[in-house]
């Protein structure tokens, strides 16, 4: 005769099965997670060094070429250009409200502009405007003039000398002059305002100093 013996299907998972296996999930996805947050922050350290890069070029062809300079950019946004321009003028006023647009900066500055001249007379006017012209700004050739992209990485906000606290939206600009100096000025640059890198720059000294988090143009940690 022959004996027959049965056996017993086990389904699903025990509890220790279950927590090995939720452990497993856990640390899968912090190392996701960490990678993640590894490549972001490599982009924004490649961004600040590409803003610091074109700081320090700027200050070199404005020195060398004895001719304005500026370097042009969109808050919350990834790009910046270069432009020049030959002679001198005043630098606009900045004031106003920093989160305005750059139209309403240009509404702004305009009905200022002509609030300049009243009570003057018509020769004296004359000669106000014209010292007072803007100049014609044009690109640089090279890279740095056809616009330069920060990838992924935004310039969060800016500040310089002439405002009186950061601008976080708009056009903002930096100038330098033919004696190879330039604004005090702050840049936030990053993906995200929880982890940003500083470019700090250091007008008079023509020095740029680039750090992981938030300082003010004194170097103080925000």
């Amino acid at each position: 005769m022959l004996s027959s013996s049965s056996t017993t299907t086990r389904s699903g998972f025990t509890l220790i099965e279950l927590m090995v296996a939720i452990g497993i999930l856990a640390i899968v996805t912090a190392g996701a997670v960490s990678g993640i947050a590894a490549v972001d922050g490599a982009r924004t350290r490649e961004a600040a060094g590409k803003v610091s890069a074109a700081v320090r070029e700027s200050f070199d062809r404005a020195a060398l070429s004895g001719e304005m300079h500026r370097l042009v950019f969109e808050l919350g946004g990834s790009g910046m250009r270069l432009e020049s321009a030959e002679g001198f003028f005043t630098l606009p006023a900045v004031g106003g409200d920093l989160g305005e647009s750059a139209e309403e900066r240009a509404s702004r500055l305009a009905q200022e502009e002509e609030e300049l001249y009243d009570g003057l007379s018509d020769e004296a006017e004359a000669g106000l405007r014209a010292l007072r012209q803007p100049p014609t700004w044009s690109p640089v050739d090279g890279p740095l003039g056809e616009g330069v992209d920060l990838g992924n990485a935004k310039i969060l906000s800016f500040w310089s000398d002439a405002a009186e606290g950061f601008q976080s939206k708009g056009e903002a600009i930096l100038y330098f002059f033919p004696r190879g100096e330039t604004q005090d000025a702050v840049f936030f640059i990053g993906d995200r305002d929880e982890e940003t890198f500083t470019v700090r720059v250091d007008g008079m000294a023509a020095r740029v100093h680039a750090k992981f988090g938030r300082y003010d143009h004194r170097g103080q940690e925000l």
